[in-house]
């Protein structure tokens, strides 16, 4: 019988980004199908995939749409919002991934070889596509949460909030559930109804019925005045169920991993047996820029939830010092990352998003909105700032770039603070754009080789002018 039951298993449904893949993958396709419809409106035929600029061009609109999607958050509550709010948000997308299909024309100085007709048509078409097809899915999907979602939630909750609770799922059940039934903890209301949902258990009955009746997912609000039943919560546990906690009353339930996030109305904390890595694809932190201005940061996240918390306790470990910069040679809070028994290292999929700098692409949107340069120094947190000397503040006089010499000169070997300042100062005084183009080809090879290169920063990396500097090795 246990080998056939559905296991539970926890599915981010807050305001993240799983929660509306299907709609992501609609945008996705009606991207590319208005960009085949472009190019042969445009005189071209039906098939752009057969020339190498259309092919990569094809592949960078849906990149750049997917950059948009998170960066900008145009599904963020997609299913709430009416028609004139989700066209002006559908608008604005569609033009910041136009603006992102020319930036890139223009980096790799194609603009000749491709059709500007074809990228205009493409916005236009996609525009209209996507926002038709978009709230056709929202009326499909409106009808089946009023016939039914593919989860059950059972809702346990006390007398006194009992109508309160099945009305907020009831009128913000956009995380797609049936309500299966309510139980009420403190008082025998079994076969009574609230709202048209029935009571089906009490305290005592509450555990069975989840086992009987094959519940997915239980939330738990009760009145604020009145403990949490433990007990319950023990044997719900037990069950392996998904349990949704309101955060009005929290007690910890040990041994069991735990995530925050909004049911209905209620701010919970989940607890679940399993799921994978919770937490929003996109990390953003707060950044010291150029001439100390403050800005937001985007990464791909390769970290766990808790990392910034977890980083006191690792700075004893940190190769470059006193707190200026930090640096691990194995960081455990990389998702994936572990220390085995015998002492010997693990790594997941974190490791391999930071060692191919996959974690680094949404930082072209921090280019667009100019709060950083392709190539530059590395922002620094505000707490390394604070620690910062005269000298060190040189490293602020440019904006901050996504690659830079100290990521092109043995990275990990360095583990002298003053020694990146330097680097960094170099890269000041003698830039030109000669210099740009060669730390960029230098950062192509160090992602395919996974690894720092040691670049001699007094070598043919640096010019002033036209005079080029010879290493003094050689």
């Amino acid at each position: 019988m246990e080998g056939e039951r559905k296991k539970s298993r926890y599915r981010k449904d807050s305001e993240g980004w799983l929660k509306h893949a299907d709609f992501i993958v609609l945008d996705m396709i009606c991207l590319q199908l208005a960009y085949v419809l472009a190019y042969a409106i445009s005189g071209y035929g039906f098939n752009p995939y057969e020339t190498i600029i259309y092919r990569n061009m094809a592949v960078f609109l849906e990149l750049a749409d997917l950059v948009m999607i998170f960066a900008y958050g145009t599904m963020k509550s997609v299913l709430k919002r009416g028609y004139y709010r989700d066209f002006v948000v559908t608008l604005n997308h569609a033009i910041m991934v136009g603006a992102l299909a020319i930036l890139y024309i223009f980096l790799l100085q194609q603009g000749q070889d491709s059709s500007r007709l074809t990228l205009m048509l493409t916005i236009i078409i996609y525009l209209v596509m996507t926002y038709i097809v978009r709230e056709l899915w929202k009326k499909l999907l409106q009808k089946q949460m009023k016939d039914g979602g593919e989860r059950k939630l059972l809702i346990v909750t006390s007398e006194d909030v009992a109508e309160q609770v099945v009305l907020s799922m009831q009128e913000n059940n956009y995380a797609r559930f049936t309500l299966a039934g309510v139980a009420v903890i403190d008082a025998d209301w079994t076969g009574r109804e609230i709202n048209g949902v029935p009571v089906v258990a009490n305290e005592e009955t509450a555990a069975m019925y989840v086992c009987q009746e094959w519940i997915d997912e239980v939330l738990i609000v009760v009145l604020e005045v009145l403990p949490y039943p433990s007990e319950l919560i023990e044997q719900l546990s037990e069950t392996g169920v998904t349990i949704h906690l309101n955060l009005a009353k929290i007690t910890s339930v040990p041994g069991k991993k735990q995530l925050m996030e909004k049911i209905g109305n209620y701010t919970v904390l989940t607890t679940s047996i399993n799921y994978a890595s919770p937490g929003p694809i996109f990390f953003a932190q707060e950044r010291v820029g150029k001439n100390g201005k403050k800005f937001k940061m985007y990464k791909f996240r390769s970290m766990y939830m808790d990392a910034e918390e977890r980083k006191a306790e690792l700075m004893k470990d940190n190769k470059l010092g006193d707190g200026k910069m930090f640096k691990l040679d194995f960081d455990p809070r990389v998702i994936g990352n572990k220390i085995l028994p015998d002492g010997t290292h693990k790594t997941g999929i974190g490791d391999f998003i930071r060692r191919t700098s996959l974690d680094e692409f949404p930082q072209f949107f921090n280019v667009l909105r100019g709060d950083m340069s392709i190539i530059g120094t590395r922002p620094p947190l505000i707490s390394e700032t604070n620690l910062y000397e005269l000298h060190h503040r040189a490293r602020l006089a440019i904006k901050p770039g996504i690659t830079g010499m100290w990521q092109v000169s043995g990275r990990s070997d360095i583990t002298d603070f003053e020694e990146v300042v330097r680097l960094d100062k170099e890269y000041i005084t003698n830039w030109n754009i000669g210099l740009d183009i060669k730390i960029l080809f230098k950062t192509i090879l160090v992602v395919f080789r996974k690894d720092g290169i040691n670049v001699n920063p007094t070598s043919s990396l640096f010019y002033r002018g036209n005079k080029l500097q010879k290493d003094k090795n050689r």
